[in-house]
This record gives C-alpha cells, sequence and structure tokens, in this order.
C-alpha cells in the first residue's frame, strides 16, 4: 500500500497542473449537471416488509383516494373566542379551495354548497374543537406529497387569503416544504473555526487554507454526485446533509494529517517534491486505511434492510470517498505547487539543499527510466523560481544539519501525567464513561413529525394549533385497513369494524368505516389519547395488532394497523432490532482491521472497547439533551422528545470510523518509536507527543464541523450532529489520547505481542510507510554506489542465505548453493519478496522489478507448460522483434540443436519447426526457452540451471552461445568454463564471499 501511494503522490506532484485541472473540472462539471437534471430531494420515509408499509401499499392500490397527499386548513380565532360568527367566509374559503384543480374532496366544519368534485354537505361537527374557537379543513388531493407543487400551495393560501384578512389565525398542516440540503451560517462558522484550528497548528496560514481547500473540493463533487443520483432515483433529503457533515469532518481531518507529515519532513531538510511523496505513502496510508474503515462501517448500514437508511449510507460512504481520492491525488499537487511556502521558517535553508541535490540526481525520472523533459522543464523553472525567492542557501551546512540527528523533544506533559499511574487512570475513565452512557438506557426513538419542525413554520403552528384544540393523538391518528373481499356481508364487515375499536382503552375517537368502490377494501381512523411520540401510542399499536387474531376469528377477515404513526414505530423497531448486528459487525471489524494493522491483540482489543465506550457516552449525552432537555436551550434544540429512529446506528457507524482516525494516528507513531528502539514506555511517551498536536486539532476540527449543524438544524441532523460532536471529544481527549496512552504503559511489550501462527496469516498492512523507507535507503544505497551492473548487498531471496556480489554490465554471474535458482529469480525482475538490497541496471529490487523484468529474460528451472505451440512459433513468440530477427531466431535453433544434444547426445529426438511444443519433455521446453533467451537482444539473461545434467556441459553451450553484450546471470553449481567475460561467482550459502577470474 505505502508503495503504491508514494507513486500516486509521486505522481499527482510532477503532474500537478493536469491533477488540479481534472478536479476542478469535475467539480465545476459535477455541480453544472447537477443543476441542469434538477433532481428532487424525499422527506418521506419508507420501509418495505413491514406491516405498516404493507398496508399504505394496498391502500394506494385499492383506495386511491385515500393514497393522495391530505392538506388539514387550521382556523383559529386569536383571542380564544368562538369562531362561529365567521362561519360563512369559513364555508366560502371551504367552497374556493374545493374548486382547485388539484384538490379531490373538501370537508368542512360547516355546510356547504357542491364545488369542484365535492358534493354539498351539511358539515362535520367533529371539525370544531370542544371551546368552539377553533376548526380545521380537510383537503384530500389528487396528487402526492413530493408532487406538490409550488403553484398547489399558493392557489391553497390565496384561496384562505379573505379569512386570514378578517383577522383569523391560519396554518397549514401537510403541504410539504422544500426539502433543502445547502448550508446554513452556522457550518460557515463551524469552518471558520476550523480555519482557526488549523492556523493555530501550523502556524501559518497559507497551510492552514490548505486542508479546508481540499475539503470544500470533495464536498462539491459528492453533494453533486448525489443530486445526480436524485434525478435518477430516490434520495432522502438528509443523504446531502450527512455528506457535507462528514465529507467536511473527513476532508480536513485527512488533509491535515498528509501536510502536517509534509511539513515535518520539510523542516527537517527533504525535497519538496520527496516530501509530497513520502507523506502521501507514510500518512496517506493511515488515512486510506482509517477512510475504508469509515467507508465500511457506513455502508454497513444496510444490514437494517432499510432503503432511505442504506442510502443515506452510500451517499456519506461516496463523501468519503472523495475525502480520500483529494486527499492522495489533489492534495499533493496543491503541495507540489505551494512547494516551499509550506516549510516551516527554520528549516527552509536546509529544504533548498535537499531540492537541488533532488533536481541533481534526477529524482522526478519516469517508472520506466526514461526522463520526463515536461517534468524537467517544470522543475528547472521551479527552481530558477526558488532561487530568486529565497537567500542564498549553503548546501554543505544544510547537509551536516540534516545528517545529525534530531533531538528527542520532552514528552507531553499530558502523555506523562496520564501514563504516571495507569491503573488509576484507566479506573478513573471507564467510570467517567460508564455514568455519563447510563442515561442512553431511556433513549427513546421515532420519525420527526411536523412537531420537530423549527418553532414559527406553518407546519409547526398547525401541529401546536391541532394539539391544543384536539388533542395530542390528532396529529397522529392510526389508519385501519381491512381486506372485506371474501364476505358478503359488506354492511356487516362495516359494522364489525366499527364496534371492535371504541371500547379499546387510549382510543379517543374512531370514524365510521368507509369502503372503496370495489368494496374489497374497508378504512377507518383511530385518533389515539396520547401523543405520536409517546409510548402509549406505541403500546396501542402493539395491543391493536394484537387483537387481530380474535376478531378474524370472529368475522372472517382481518385488518392491518398502519398510518404514518405506525409506520414510525415500525421503523423504530427494525431499527432496534438491527442495531445488535450492525454492532457485532462494526465490534468485529474493528478487530479484525487493526489487528492486520498493527499487528497486535491488546491494540484492537484496547480500540474497540474505548470505541464502545464513546458510543454510549455520546448516546447518553444526546439523551440527556434531547429527552431531558438538559441544555437544550444553549444548544438551539427544535424539541424535546425521542429522537429520530435511526440516529444510534448512523452515530455507531460514523463514530467507528472516525474513532479509528485517531487510534491510527496516535498508535501507528507509537508502533513507529517501538519499531526502532523496541522501547515500549518510551515509544508511548514518544508517540503521543509526536501525534498529539494533531490528533488534537483534528478533534476540535471535526467538533466545530459537526457541532455546527446542531443550531438551526432539522430535528433529524440535531441530534445526529450534536452525538457527534461529543462523541469526537470523548473519543479523542478521553478515549484515545488518556485510555489508550494508559493502556498501553501498563502492558509494555505486550501491547505487541501476537501470536506466531497468527502473524503469518495476516497480510502486511505497512502503515508506517517502512516499505517507502527502505526504498528511499535503497536509492541513497543505489546512488552511492557503482553505476550499472548487477549489485546485491546482503540478499536474501526465499530459503538462500544473504550473499553479496558486484557484476558490471557483460559479465558472467554465477550463484551457486541452496537458494541460487531464487536469487536468480529476483535479479531477472520476477521475485516479489527480497529482504536486503538489489539493484540492477541502477533500478532497485523489489520497486522497479516490473521495469527491470522487461529489460531482462528470464528463464526458470521448471520450463514453461506448453499452450499449443509449435517449436517454430514458441522460439519466434520468445524472440524479441527488431533487426535481423531472422538470423536470430536461425541462432536460436542452431542453439537449441546444441542444448538437445548436450540433453540427449546420441540419441537427441528429430524436431522440426512444425513439432507441437507438447512433444517435448520438460528438458526440451526448457532448452527451446533457453535458446530463445539467449537469442534476443536484451541487456541481461538470466537462467537457472539448477538440477539440468550434464551441468558443466550445459553451462558451456550457454556460455558460448550468449550474445556479448548482454550481462548473464546463472543459477548453477557447475565450474565455470573458459570464457573471455569478467567472472562473479557467489554461493547462496553460508560464508558466500565473491571470486573474480579474469
Amino acid at each position: 500500500m505505502s508503495s503504491f501511494l508514494y507513486r500516486v503522490g509521486r505522481f499527482s506532484a510532477r503532474r500537478r497542473w493536469w491533477v488540479i485541472a481534472f478536479w476542478l473540472i469535475l467539480a465545476v462539471g459535477g455541480g453544472a449537471l447537477s443543476n441542469a437534471l434538477g433532481g428532487q430531494l424525499q422527506s418521506s420515509f419508507e420501509i418495505p416488509g413491514t406491516e405498516s408499509q404493507n398496508a399504505l401499499d394496498t391502500l394506494e392500490q385499492r383506495f386511491p383516494q385515500l393514497s393522495g397527499a391530505s392538506t388539514r386548513i387550521v382556523v383559529a380565532t386569536s383571542d380564544g373566542s368562538g369562531i362561529s360568527t365567521d362561519q360563512d367566509l369559513i364555508v366560502t374559503a371551504c367552497e374556493d379551495v374545493a374548486a382547485l384543480d388539484d384538490v379531490a374532496v373538501v370537508e368542512c366544519p360547516y355546510a356547504m354548497t357542491a364545488s369542484g368534485q365535492t358534493p354539498a354537505s351539511s358539515g362535520n361537527p367533529a371539525q370544531i374543537s370542544d371551546d368552539g374557537s377553533m376548526v380545521y379543513i380537510t383537503a384530500d388531493l389528487t396528487v402526492a406529497s413530493a408532487a406538490i407543487t409550488d403553484t398547489l400551495e399558493d392557489s391553497i393560501e390565496s384561496a384562505m387569503k379573505p379569512v386570514v384578512d378578517a383577522g383569523l389565525d391560519v396554518a397549514y398542516s401537510g403541504l410539504p416544504s422544500t426539502a433543502s440540503s445547502g448550508v446554513d451560517w452556522t457550518e460557515v462558522v463551524g469552518l471558520g473555526i476550523a480555519f482557526v484550528v488549523l492556523a493555530i497548528t501550523f502556524l501559518s496560514v497559507i497551510a492552514a487554507g490548505v486542508p479546508l481547500i481540499t475539503a470544500l473540493v470533495g464536498v462539491g463533487v459528492a453533494s453533486s454526485s448525489i443530486l445526480i443520483v436524485a434525478a435518477f432515483a430516490p434520495v432522502s433529503s438528509t443523504a446531502p446533509l450527512l455528506a457535507t457533515m462528514l465529507g467536511l469532518a473527513v476532508g480536513i481531518d485527512y488533509s491535515l494529517l498528509i501536510t502536517s507529515r509534509h511539513r515535518t519532513q520539510l523542516a527537517a531538510g527533504m525535497a519538496v517534491r520527496e516530501s509530497v511523496a513520502v507523506a502521501i505513502s507514510t500518512a496517506g496510508t493511515a488515512v486510506v486505511f482509517a477512510g475504508l474503515t469509515v467507508m465500511i462501517a457506513l455502508l454497513g448500514l444496510a444490514v437494517a434492510g432499510i432503503p432511505f437508511l442504506t442510502v443515506m449510507g452510500v451517499g456519506a460512504a461516496a463523501a468519503v470517498l472523495c475525502a480520500l481520492a483529494v486527499a492522495v491525488t489533489l492534495l499533493p499537487a496543491i503541495l507540489a505547487v505551494l512547494g516551499r511556502l509550506l516549510r516551516p521558517r527554520r528549516g527552509r535553508g536546509r529544504g533548498r539543499a535537499a531540492d537541488h541535490e533532488s533536481e541533481a540526481r534526477g529524482d522526478d525520472k519516469d517508472p520506466d527510466g526514461s526522463q520526463a523533459d515536461q517534468a524537467a522543464a517544470e522543475e528547472n523553472a521551479e527552481a530558477a523560481e526558488d532561487e530568486g525567492s529565497d537567500e542564498p542557501s549553503d548546501g554543505a551546512a544544510a547537509e551536516d544539519a540534516r545528517d545529525q540527528p534530531a533531538a528527542a523533544p520532552r514528552p507531553a506533559f499530558w502523555g506523562r501525567a496520564v501514563t504516571a499511574s495507569p491503573v488509576v487512570t484507566i479506573v478513573v475513565v471507564f467510570a467517567a464513561l460508564i455514568a455519563l452512557a447510563l442515561p442512553a438506557m431511556g433513549l427513546r426513538l421515532t420519525l420527526p413529525d411536523a412537531g420537530y419542525d423549527p418553532e414559527g413554520t406553518t407546519a409547526r403552528t398547525a401541529y401546536d394549533m391541532l394539539d391544543s384544540g384536539f388533542g395530542p393523538g390528532f396529529n397522529g391518528p392510526l389508519v385501519i385497513t381491512a381486506d372485506i373481499s371474501e364476505t358478503l356481508d359488506v354492511e356487516g364487515a362495516l359494522s364489525a369494524l366499527d364496534d371492535e375499536f371504541a371500547t379499546v382503552p387510549d382510543v379517543a375517537s374512531t370514524t365510521q368505516a368507509v369502503p372503496n368502490e370495489a368494496l374489497d377494501l374497508a378504512v377507518l381512523t383511530i385518533i389515539p389519547d396520547s401523543a405520536p411520540a409517546d409510548q402509549k401510542t406505541a403500546a396501542l399499536v402493539s395491543e391493536l395488532r394484537a387483537m387481530a387474531p380474535a376478531f378474524e376469528a370472529a368475522n372472517g377477515f382481518t385488518y392491518d394497523v398502519t398510518g404514518q404513526t405506525a409506520l414510525a414505530i415500525d421503523i423504530s423497531d427494525r431499527l432496534g432490532a438491527a442495531l445488535p448486528p450492525f454492532a457485532l459487525v462494526v465490534v468485529g471489524l474493528c478487530i479484525v482491521l487493526l489487528t492486520i494493522m498493527f499487528r497486535s491483540v491488546a491494540v484492537p482489543v484496547s480500540a474497540t472497547v474505548g470505541y464502545l465506550l464513546t458510543v454510549g457516552a455520546s448516546l447518553g449525552l444526546a439523551t440527556l439533551v434531547f429527552e431531558h432537555g438538559v441544555g437544550a436551550d444553549l444548544v438551539g434544540v427544535v424539541k424535546v422528545g425521542p429522537v429520530v429512529s435511526f440516529m444510534p446506528i448512523l452515530v455507531m457507524a460514523v463514530l467507528f470510523g472516525l474513532a479509528m482516525d485517531y487510534h491510527v494516528f496516535l498508535v501507528s507513531r507509537m508502533r513507529e518509536h517501538f519499531s526502532e528502539t523496541r522501547d515500549a514506555a518510551a515509544s508511548v511517551l514518544r508517540g503521543f507527543t509526536a501525534s498529539a498536536r494533531v490528533v488534537t486539532a483534528a478533534a476540535l476540527i471535526m467538533f466545530s464541523v459537526f457541532f455546527s449543524f446542531v443550531p438551526g438544524g432539522s430535528a433529524i441532523i440535531q441530534p445526529i450532529a450534536l452525538a457527534l460532536g461529543v462523541g469526537v471529544l470523548i473519543d479523542a481527549f478521553v478515549v484515545r489520547m488518556t485510555l489508550v496512552p494508559a493502556v498501553m504503559m501498563l502492558l509494555g511489550d505486550k501491547a505487541w505481542w501476537l501470536p506466531a501462527w497468527l502473524e503469518r496469516l495476516l497480510p502486511n498492512a505497512d502503515i508506517e510507510g517502512e516499505e517507502v523507507q527502505r526504498m528511499l535507503r535503497q536509492r541513497e544505497w543505489a546512488e552511492a554506489g557503482e553505476r550499472g551492473g548487477v549489485h546485491a548487498d546482503a540478499l536474501r531471496v526465499g530459503d538462500s542465505e544473504p550473499v553479496t556480489f558486484a557484476a558490471r554490465g557483460r559479465d558472467l554471474l554465477l550463484i551457486g548453493g541452496r537458494g541460487a535458482g531464487a536469487v536468480v529469480a529476483a535479479v531477472a525482475g520476477r521475485a516479489a519478496v527480497t529482504e536486503g538490497d538489489l539493484r540492477v541496471f541502477d533500478r532497485i529490487v523489489p520497486f522497479d522489478r516490473a521495469a527491470i523484468a522487461r529489460q531482462s529474460a528470464y528463464v526458470p528451472a521448471v520450463a514453461d507448460a506448453p499452450a499449443g505451440e509449435t517449436v517454430e512459433e514458441r522460439l519466434r513468440g520468445r524472440t524479441t522483434a527488431g533487426p535481423m530477427r531472422d538470423e536470430r531466431e536461425a541462432a536460436a535453433a542452431e542453439t537449441f540443436d546444441r542444448l538437445m544434444d548436450t540433453l540427449r547426445p546420441g540419441d537427441a529426438p528429430d524436431i522440426a519447426p512444425h513439432t507441437p511444443v507438447s512433444h517435448l519433455d520438460d528438458g526440451g521446453r526448457w532448452a527451446l526457452d533457453v535458446a530463445a533467451a539467449l537469442a534476443g537482444e536484451r541487456p541481461l539473461v538470466a537462467i537457472d540451471l539448477t538440477g539440468r545434467e550434464p551441468a558443466a556441459a550445459l553451462l558451456s553451450v550457454v556460455v558460448a552461445r550468449a550474445p556479448h553484450a548482454a550481462t548473464l546471470v546463472l543459477a548453477t553449481d557447475a565450474p565455470c568454463p573458459v570464457t573471455d567475460r569478467t567472472v562473479v561467482a557467489v554461493a547462496a550459502g553460508p560464508a558466500a564471499e565473491a571470486e573474480v577470474f579474469a
């Protein structure tokens, strides 16, 4: 991973203007396309497979008159006096509303004449409040809620204007406001706070702006993508807000971590582009790993089986993916453009010398070894610009300063304090977080309705008016649907429904059951005594459903309980049931990923326990604020009461990823120091000190971004944002920077213990960038050594012993002993895993092995299996194209004949060009491949002769037939034949020493 990211970072730095242009085109083009498509966001929630949703679907199919949107127009006197004196005005308004095109039927509290599709009626006294000061008008629409246009809303309001002009209070329930995905002024304040934190962290305004720019680009691309999808598929109005919140938070944090590492390296004297690539390969590896955990957790929301929640998770995961892509591509391009402007002032002299060294040795070579002319020109232009912008540098002094090891900083006070008595720290943290988590036991869940809208909105006003005038249950009616298609006594069925629910406790009133036109479905409405979010209403729904089997036994048909209130209860129940398996998935994922990352048992266990404590404490604090109103006025809570039902599972998913961020940032530095010193106690303190500043800044930034969505936010976003904000603070400062150092100090060396069998099974994630550090060290070794040729220093491949040798171009390198074949494969660029140092024609192994493989011809000890070709076709296919190819193919055929005569003296089979390769035995195929390799024009030929007899005779043929311009590398224990080449012989065994023969 780290070596791949190194190449990505170096490419982005070298092609910086192309990368920046790509992201700008993507952001601007995505925004333009999303505006052109005009995707609509939805505020409704559906949950397939539940009783309430199935009943609603049936209602839509078989009783379409009742499946459309319905609005209540609430009219009341401002002083509480009787409203009957304005009866004529209200009746006229009812008739005007009924005359509108998209209005199906209007129910008026007073008698009205026929209007539109509404017949004349004597009025419904139930629509008049008990004190006579309030009435409501019901208008059933022919369109669904999502299809209500601004024109229809304006028409309804125009019809009610005379009532408003008469001094009566009018409010509308059921006319949805336009779902918004924009950013409020509070989010701008959050970004401002993030900028201040960044400026203090970096002590640089320019550096502080970089994470903000990259985060905004990532959020812009993600939001545009979500809105484009919304033009073709249903997308919740919460999805863009959640994506924006997460995208800003992780985007700033990821850029902060990488930029911080880059500036540290610049201060140490590293060249700009080299520093960019190394920062991406080290800090970027941790960022990618952390980002992937966030994405996996968010995508894991699909476990709940709720479509709108899955869409929210996918949208948020897309925002994190954009943040990751920006961090490893756009960010290095911007860092390269800014160049030395980001270098801390104390390190600028050393950095200029490093830049010149980097230019002098051609660090900007393309992976295939050719110098990129455009990149070189840009580099020279940058160097010239830098020369004019800074004072002259002393290269020698810079080199001396860079070679001197930096003094270890004094451990941070907080790190020393929390690790002085680790047992005490652990006990106190556990007690405090468990105490904060206890209120979460009483967390109630619901789906917000109009009662959760901000005060002053017309929907909230209508909700409150109906609540006070007609009772708390009026805003949450339950709908009973009954399939009466199997009964012939429709009147008896309707009477049975009317009689069934009138005496049920907590039922305030019921309407009469009415059938549809086909007389196969009956519907009635129940008004509970309790509010929609009240626990009594949930109990009533359960009781009504429990009564259904007995009702069916007595009447021959059954019923379903539905309506938005029942749907909200079903969603809460479904989410509650999904929470334990989701928690198991997240916790299991946490343990597996961290075990892979840190190759330790204690680290993932402590991280998981800390994560669970963080989730419990954050949900507990959210319960105190939203359920009990503690500090609710201070943070602008819209309504104290139950929180949105998907808040816990969403908070668990997001906090999992963020907790892993901080754990990776902190513990990776501890592991890095432990790998160098093997001193567990010192590693805890040094790792804490090295990462505390960045983790602190990252946590404060995330908190400011999340918390900025609380004041003025919707009832859905507010509890999520608050739980995430306080969760970030708790996780960063209490768990990761207090509990984890104490646990690591208490465990000592045991913190890094891992069973040997498990270590062999786990892949190497290399989050510390050890492979990149190895690559940089090998490059320095290669630069310091002799150019060209094949050189190895303590090289070990497979089961070979360490070997050291130096062979120049066109030499004959003979490698014998156990493991010789593996060493030859490595020299030819065919071995992915090596230890020690190896360079071939100035390329290092294993990092440049693909380029080495392209320049070398390699024949293993065991020949390749036939692929249906003939001898001639195989020779031609393995002989490189170029001048004199026919002559080289003829030479290959002659070499093949000589090898076959050597392998089968006096008994060589008769082989023609058209002979199928499958007719050859293993020795014949091997000889054929050797002949093709020797006839090519590649500068290096590597052949494994291990196990081939007669070894000496075969070696003589190979050496004699090899092109003189090629470097020949052979695995054999046979004595060297007479040759005019310089021979370097080395044994891949104990006490290996190179021997040079004239």
